[in-house]
């Protein structure tokens, strides 16, 4: 697993993007937001971080600037780049960071994909967790391929559902991630019945209320059936 890519939609998409960087780039390198994370409820001052995927030497010119909501929050010319942020100067709720290099040898520009947090410094007192369902291909009871699509649905009292992780034995979990309603998987190896467990994430504090456990069931079934034709036998002879 590289940076908590599962199942075939996930590393389609990893590669998608490198190849886009790589295409659109290619003098500038790629840029990507280490930190926070997406989803990541934060308060207080926080460091954003940024890393370039081209280290060579005729980068180490790069100015990279950081900006929340399209707002410039400060700038770094040294790797790993990062800014102190003050949340306090935004208001409670979702906030889009987005990181640009701009490289001075190679007079191009580059900037890093959105990524969607939470800025909660305002004490909410909630302790009341999410609730929320998991569907494995819609419910189907069979699947042939261990690449599935999982359907998830989770509320919360504040309004706010933030996060979510999962698990296929409900011992390790993926890093958690912006909540979606959808989520590419990849299902453990071998036929037989497969669970895939999900935990939800609110917004109440950097901590945060995490769901009790929710799981959804399927047959994975990738061996295809045999047969023979035993009667009439090859070369009889059937009627007069």
């Amino acid at each position: 697993m590289l940076g908590g890519y599962q199942g075939t939609g996930d590393w389609r998409r990893f590669f998608l993007w490198l190849f886009a960087c790589l295409l659109s780039l290619g003098l500038a390198g790629c840029l990507t937001i280490n930190s926070p994370r997406a989803g990541e409820v934060v308060l207080g001052v926080v460091t954003i971080t940024a890393t370039e995927s081209d280290t060579s030497q005729s980068f180490q010119n790069d100015t990279v600037s950081f900006y929340v909501d399209n707002v410039f929050v400060g700038s770094d010319t040294a790797t790993p780049y990062s800014v102190s942020w003050e949340t306090r100067s935004f208001p409670d709720g979702v906030h889009t960071l987005v990181a640009k290099a701009y490289s001075l040898t190679q007079q191009k520009q580059v900037a890093s994909s959105a990524v969607q947090i939470y800025v909660r410094n305002s004490p909410t007192g909630d302790t009341i967790p999410p609730t929320g369902s998991i569907q494995i291909n819609t419910g189907a009871a069979y699947t042939a391929s261990p690449a599935v699509t999982l359907t998830l649905q989770a509320t919360d009292n504040s309004g706010i559902v933030a996060q979510m992780r999962f698990s296929n034995d409900n011992v390790t979990y993926s890093a958690p991630e912006l909540y979606a309603t959808t989520k590419k998987w990849a299902l453990a190896t071998g036929d037989g019945p497969k669970t895939v467990y999900v935990q939800f994430k609110d917004a109440a504090s950097v901590t945060g209320n995490w769901s009790a456990l929710v799981s959804g069931s399927i047959m994975l079934d990738t061996t295809k059936p045999s047969g023979q034709i035993t009667s009439p036998q090859d070369g009889a002879v059937i009627g007069d």
